[in-house]
């Protein structure tokens, strides 16, 4: 397994494993690594960088599951010369033959997709995603998870995400309900913003929110919803809302910049004065 640790101490690592099939020859790099033990599953110690980690597991027979960190993205498995479409299941647990363990639950698939565009400087996008999974772990595509005219800044939640150079998201996901973050930013002045025609949901729904000291925007086009009768992020329900289909756009048509009637400017003055000893001058201090 590939390792890349961050920051300036040496951090634990989780192995494949557990007090039924423990590693053995475990070694960080080439080198041999001590194995030690944490809430019954193995794990080594590693200094900040990247590093290849090897071992083994000696059985008798081969187990029906073996037990495999949570944090592991991609996972390649060959079974007797032949590789294995295999994907842990939500307990962490690579089944490796079928049985008791083996999962029957269907495999399905529910994202909904919300959108917060926060007018700002700049203006940025918040794409957050609700995902609920049934059956096997595997690997998602969100396409469009950056919208035309703008460049990531942050992707956050609980399963192992990337984007790749076409603005689309990749997850690793497993049975459960998850959510999962994408911010991003104008690249530059947009006059409206698109969703294009493939997208992970039939239709999204959009909030905004205005700075009105920056600029007055009308929203133009879209569907207008009551934001209350969704299950968009709670923080997201006291912004106007609008649904849009595939192909839609909102256009954000600017009727005034900066803030037109704004408050009285103020000036305070504290002065200080002292008199010279010969009393033929004085120095003055001013705090404005």
């Amino acid at each position: 397994m590939s390792v890349a640790a961050h920051g300036s101490r040496p951090i634990a690592v989780t192995l494949p494993g557990d007090e039924q099939s423990w590693p053995a020859a475990v070694k960080v790099d080439g080198a041999p690594a001590a194995i030690g033990q944490a809430d019954g599953r193995p794990m080594v110690q590693i200094a900040p960088g990247t590093h290849e980690i090897i071992g083994r597991f000696d059985w008798n027979e081969l187990p029906g599951q073996i037990a495999v960190p949570p944090a592991i993205a991609l996972l390649a498995v060959r079974l007797e010369g032949r590789d294995v479409n295999a994907r842990p299941d939500d307990q962490g647990r690579l089944v490796l033959l079928p049985g008791e363990h083996q999962t029957t639950q269907p495999e399905t698939l529910d994202v909904r997709t919300f959108r917060l565009i926060e007018d700002d400087v700049p203006l940025t996008v918040t794409s957050h995603y609700e995902i609920a999974v049934s059956g096997r772990a595997r690997e998602i595509v969100l396409p469009h998870a950056l919208l035309g005219g703008t460049v990531p800044l942050s992707v956050s939640g609980a399963l192992p995400a990337r984007l790749d150079p076409e603005g689309a998201l990749r997850v690793q996901v497993r049975a459960g309900n998850w959510s999962i973050d994408v911010v991003a930013r104008a690249s530059a002045p947009l006059k409206s913003i698109a969703l294009p025609a493939e997208v992970a949901s039939s239709d999204e729904v959009w909030s905004f929110a205005a700075h009105n000291e920056l600029r007055l925007l009308r929203i133009a086009d879209g569907i207008s919803v009551d934001p209350r009768q969704t299950a968009m992020p709670e923080a997201w329900r006291n912004f106007p809302a609008w649904r849009l289909r595939p192909g839609e756009a909102l256009k954000l048509v600017e009727t005034r910049r900066g803030d037109a009637d704004p408050a009285p400017d103020q000036l305070s003055l504290h002065r200080s004065i002292w008199l010279d000893f010969d009393g033929s001058g004085y120095t003055v201090s001013d705090v404005v």
